[in-house]
């Protein structure tokens, strides 16, 4: 069973996940740092300054699933904490595999 903060969603033409996120920017590294309020926490080593925060982020996501960058993104939350990423073409147990779920913090950058 998936956590609540991932779904993995279809249609005809296409698979992807839904990843809800709790992002805190400004952080010394970018780590997922476990669950907050049912989603996933991410904080990103990154100023929220003209969307660099968000470009960070989802930057860092298609690096650490081994993706290029057009595969992850940014789909609600621009100036939110609260954001949500579609990733492109992945199932649900590749993506907890590759994030090395539940065993945080992982990936550090």
């Amino acid at each position: 069973m998936n956590p609540p903060w991932l779904k993995e969603k279809s249609n005809p033409s296409e698979h992807w996940l839904e990843i809800a996120l709790h992002c805190q920017p400004g952080a010394k590294t970018t780590q997922i740092q476990g669950e907050y309020a049912e989603r996933l926490k991410v904080r990103i080593a990154s100023a929220p300054v003209e969307g660099k925060a968000n470009e960070a982020l989802t930057k860092w996501f298609a690096k650490i699933l081994l993706l290029g960058a057009s595969s992850v993104e940014l789909i609600s939350g621009e100036s939110s904490k609260q954001k949500r990423l579609k990733i492109k073409s992945m199932r649900a147990d590749d993506f907890l595999r590759l994030i090395e779920w539940p065993q945080t913090p992982s990936h550090r950058c």
